[in-house]
């Protein structure tokens, strides 16, 4: 299948030919853009690894059950700065991306995937796809929560980057992305998959990450009856690895159009000896579009210790 050429309102996408080489050179090989790419990307990179990987891996297979999309400026249409790749069998991930240092930042990447989703879901009959980043690589996450996709676990994984050595992975259905395309994302459902998220031990160990789901104003009153600060609950989680806890019954509750109180249960697990069972209710609130938690309460059940 031929590759489309897709515009954005910032971006063109367009098929890679060898007389892209030169910028793909140029943005790509510096370790802060490969550190975060799988181990099976070589470093140092060799001296005409671009021009070779264009020939044998990128030509060949184009539109052949891979398609691959250089990402380009519309003020600057001859210079490569990123790439968008999405191939049909899972490994476990349909797609890979990269840009360069001196763009990141600037919404590029969240721009450049949209049009490619819409041709995935509607032109190569994908149901799903699967996507995954180093577990710590904070942009390639957000790209994924932004664009509708849902977190599903963390396994081992090997990266250029050695201090890598897990990685998360992720779900975007079909349904998920046309009703994120439309706009009508349940908010609720977001809201769900973030508790889960703030529960994750990969996320409680990142302070972070932590920091970007805690609203300025965020409090919580503890199980224990202790009230927490912000930056008291940052500096408790500092390392982190405790058992995710067993959740279940999650309800929102719309409190007004940007402030949504969720409840749910959780249960400590059976690994850990102690068998809690605790009531939780968060307040969130979107601020700009981002869900931000304001605050938390966790209440023991009867019968608990």
């Amino acid at each position: 299948m031929e590759i489309p050429t897709f515009k954005t309102k910032r971006l063109i996408l367009k098929e890679i030919d060898l007389k892209d080489a030169p910028s793909y050179q140029r943005n790509f090989v510096d370790y802060e853009v490969i550190r975060n790419l799988s181990a099976v990307v070589p470093w140092p990179y060799p001296e005409n690894g671009i021009i070779d990987f264009i020939i044998t891996e990128i030509l060949p297979n184009q539109g052949k059950d891979r398609w691959m999309w250089g990402i380009f400026l519309k003020e600057n249409p001859m210079e490569l700065i990123g790439v968008v790749d999405l191939w049909r069998k899972g490994r476990p991930e349909n797609r890979g991306f990269w840009l360069g240092c001196r763009f990141w930042g600037k919404g590029y990447m969240t721009e450049a995937v949209a049009p490619v989703m819409d041709f995935a879901f509607s032109q190569l009959g994908f149901d799903k796809l699967v996507f995954s980043n180093a577990s710590g690589n904070i942009g390639s996450r957000r790209i994924k929560e932004k664009t509708g996709a849902k977190f599903l676990r963390t396994e081992p994984a090997k990266f250029v980057d050695p201090k890598f050595t897990e990685r998360e992975v992720w779900e975007l259905t079909k349904v998920a992305w046309n009703a994120f395309r439309s706009g009508n994302q349940n908010d609720f459902s977001i809201l769900f998959s973030l508790e889960e998220k703030v529960l994750d031990a990969v996320t409680r160990g990142d302070r972070q990450e932590v920091d970007l789901l805690l609203a300025p104003e965020f409090f919580e009153f503890g199980c224990s009856g202790k009230v927490w600060t912000r930056e008291s609950v940052l500096e408790s989680l500092n390392g982190e690895k405790s058992p995710r806890p067993i959740t279940s019954d999650f309800k929102g509750h719309r409190l007004s159009e940007n402030i949504i109180q969720i409840t749910f249960n959780t249960q400590t697990s059976e690994a850990t000896g102690d068998n809690s069972k605790v009531l939780r209710s968060s307040i969130w609130k979107r601020d700009s579009g981002q869900w931000r938690m304001i605050f938390h309460q966790g209440t023991k059940t009867l019968g608990t210790a």
